[in-house]
């Protein structure tokens, strides 16, 4: 019976109907893992199969979300999609595809669960005063600010050209350029590029999350703001460092 179909056994010894971890999984150089089943992953397998993708890792801590998949040709695992990251990004290639389709700051809350490896991490509320410099903002419901050039739901589609494909006004600046580039004294700063994979559909590199995490563990810096951003819209976290 193959791997991502047989009854298999968690570290809480818990019975999954699939793999918690990529041990042992031919891992390529261009295989992409979407953290997340529900509407957003499953929109984003269907784009990656459509394109011809043929290494695709499906992560969903629910078994019947994942049955969801049963017809593509992906590999499914179940388990939490944070937890799934600290399991197993070490045995990922640097140049791997990560695309978050969960409710959460997945970057932020990986970063977190990482910080028992030698740093404490405490999340903060997003200081006003860097929002105020955001173009358009909300605050999400985890105490996370979503930041966006737009104030419009974006077409599906869209594929990030250098006019919004909506109002025609050209972006100056992409935005994870624009976060990048706030100056505060209160915080350092990093953003992690999602970059595009097809049009309206994104995601960032494994290599890129180490480099934020070794930013935060081996920087002086005792409050921080993490980011992740496309060339319109982004989420970032504040925290402190101890």
């Amino acid at each position: 019976m193959p791997l991502d179909t047989k009854k298999v056994v968690s570290t809480a010894g818990d019975s999954l109907s699939y793999p918690a971890e990529i041990r042992g999984q031919d891992i390529k150089s261009d295989s992409i893992f979407v953290i997340g089943g529900g509407h957003f992953g499953r929109r984003a397998v269907s784009i990656l199969c459509e394109l011809g993708h043929e290494s695709i890792f499906i992560v969903d801590r629910c078994e019947e979300a994942l049955r969801e998949f049963e017809r593509m040709p992906v590999k499914r695992f179940q388990e939490d999609g944070v937890r799934f990251l600290e399991r197993n990004l070490r045995q990922m290639r640097n140049e791997n595809i990560i695309v978050p389709a969960l409710p959460v700051h997945l970057a932020f809350e990986w970063l977190r669960c990482r910080s028992a490896k030698g740093f404490t991490i405490e999340k903060m509320l997003f200081p006003e005063t860097i929002a105020s410099l955001m173009p358009k903002f909300w605050h999400g419901k985890e105490g996370d600010l979503l930041v966006s050039y737009a104030d419009f739901l974006c077409p599906d589609d869209c594929p990030e050209p250098d006019r919004c494909t909506v109002t025609g006004e050209k972006r100056e600046k992409p935005l994870f350029r624009y976060l990048s580039d706030i100056e505060t004294r209160e915080f350092d700063i990093f953003v992690i590029r999602s970059r595009q994979i097809a049009p309206g559909l994104g995601g960032y590199r494994v290599g890129d999350l180490l480099e934020a995490e070794r930013a935060v563990r081996d920087g002086d810096g005792a409050t921080w703001l993490i980011g992740t951003a496309c060339k319109c819209h982004g989420v970032i976290s504040a925290f402190k460092v101890s």
